[in-house]
């Protein structure tokens, strides 16, 4: 490529570069070509304008020298050979051809350069068409000899399986069969095992039922039991006894007694027996109307046992449950504070009953766990009961422990539990059967000493 500049450049022979050389001598300023003389130090002599992307190719300006690397190169090779020397030089995407001709009468070098920017990008980019244009033929020839070797290789394979093609077929047909006759047998087992691990989560849910129901009748017979054993009636009736024994007593002495003192204490000890008497009837007829109350509210739940989806109460199903737990609720001084919309959904009522008692009791014990850690603390239970925009939406929430974020991605699922005494079906079955009736449910918590909020919808029931 040297050689072919060269020849554009100054031609093929010496007189021509000598013509060239002098022409361009004569006047360097108006040289559209950079033009340069550097002495034996390699200062720069002169420079024309259109040098000054070589110079800053070198790192050097007119009146400077150029480094000793450059020196050495242009500089002091040429005058030490006395030949010339060409150079390509390259600044800010543009590439100059120089000739270094040595001037041994003046101790110098001349430097003429030439643009071959377009040139060389021309060549640069014939350069890359033709190697795309090599590859893309290579590709090509290389994904044409492939197709014609996969033939042959496809051919070959089907000359030698046209025998044993059906035998194949059938050695395939029956793995698959008993593939999936394994395939069948497992699937049956797993739904077996689901339809007793639901069963076994409803019978759960169906005896903690019964125990919160036993629970609070028992709580409501300690005090009947509490209130009859009380010995307020007959401490009075042995006082009025008394005054009775010591009025006999004192008429049978002939003492003067007053009658209608004696008489007016008797009164007021008789009417203190008598208001006990009617305070305690008005206890046990309330005391009872509570058992009775949580008796039917049992019977209510359990009268829909059997899985019946149908048109149901959202909020009385939420009150009936809030009822059964109402011993837990005392026993660890937890508040409820309940405000419900009326409405109606078609569920399961029974199943919704479970899922309500699961999320109930999940917030008291998460209230109980924080209870322990601080004494100060004041559980409450927030329940909220909307309907909006055909949707009916149940929020239970508290302010327990709390659930940290890394758990709850899992808190419904299979198995999973935080609790050491825990199945972990609880939530997830409540998961379950919440989106089996074509409702949601999901959890909210900022994590530890946070609280919680469970939130379930369903459609509303249409009119």
């Amino acid at each position: 490529m040297i050689t072919l500049l060269r020849r554009l450049m100054f031609g093929t022979k010496e007189v021509k570069v000598s013509s060239k050389i002098k022409a361009m001598s004569q006047f360097p300023d108006a040289n559209p070509n950079p033009v340069i003389k550097l002495d034996s130090s390699g200062r720069v002599i002169y420079a024309n304008q259109m040098s000054s992307r070589i110079l800053k190719a070198w790192g050097v300006e007119r009146k400077q020298e150029i480094s000793k690397k450059w020196k050495k190169i242009i500089v002091d090779e040429v005058l030490r050979r006395n030949s010339s020397k060409e150079l390509s030089v390259e600044y800010d995407g543009y590439s100059y051809i120089v000739l270094v001709l040595p001037i041994a009468s003046e101790d110098c070098v001349n430097i003429y350069g030439q643009d071959h920017t377009k040139r060389v990008m021309a060549e640069v980019k014939l350069h890359a068409l033709n190697k795309q244009l090599n590859d893309e033929v290579r590709i090509r020839t290389e994904e044409l000899e492939a197709k014609i070797l996969q033939e042959k290789k496809l051919r070959r394979e089907l000359e030698d399986s046209k025998e044993t093609l059906e035998v194949k077929v059938q050695e395939r047909t029956q793995r698959f069969q008993e593939t999936a006759k394994k395939l069948k047998i497992e699937i049956n087992k797993k739904e077996k095992l689901q339809e007793k691990l639901i069963e076994s989560a409803r019978l759960a849910g169906m005896a903690e039922t019964t125990v919160s129901v036993l629970h609070n009748i028992g709580n409501v017979l300690t005090g009947l039991f509490i209130r009859i054993s009380s010995d307020n009636e007959r401490i009075l009736l042995m006082r009025i006894a008394n005054i009775l024994q010591k009025l006999a007593s004192g008429l049978d002495q002939g003492q003067k007694i007053d009658m209608m003192q004696v008489l007016q204490n008797v009164s007021q000890e008789i009417s203190i027996v008598v208001a006990n008497l009617e305070s305690n009837s008005i206890f046990f007829h309330k005391q009872l109307s509570l058992i009775s109350d949580i008796i039917s509210t049992q019977q209510n739940i359990a009268a829909g046992s059997e899985i019946l989806v149908g048109r149901t109460n959202f909020r009385r199903i939420v009150d009936d449950c809030l009822k059964m737990q109402s011993n837990r609720f005392q026993k660890h001084n937890i508040s409820v504070d309940a405000k419900m919309d009326d409405c109606h959904i078609v569920v399961d009522k029974y199943g919704l009953s479970q899922v309500v008692v699961n999320i109930v009791i999940n917030a008291v014990e998460s209230i109980k766990e924080r209870n322990d850690s601080d004494q100060n603390h004041k559980g409450i239970i927030t329940i909220r009961l909307t309907s909006k925009h055909d949707i009916s939406s149940l929020s239970i929430s508290d302010n327990g422990i709390g659930i940290p974020k890394e758990e709850q991605i899992h808190i419904f699922n299979f198995g999973h539990t935080t609790k050491s005494r825990s199945s972990g079906f609880g939530l997830h079955n409540s998961a379950n059967f919440v989106r089996s009736q074509s409702g949601s449910i999901c959890v909210i918590s900022d994590g530890y000493q946070h609280g919680a909020e469970f939130i379930v919808k369903f459609p509303l029931a249409k009119e």
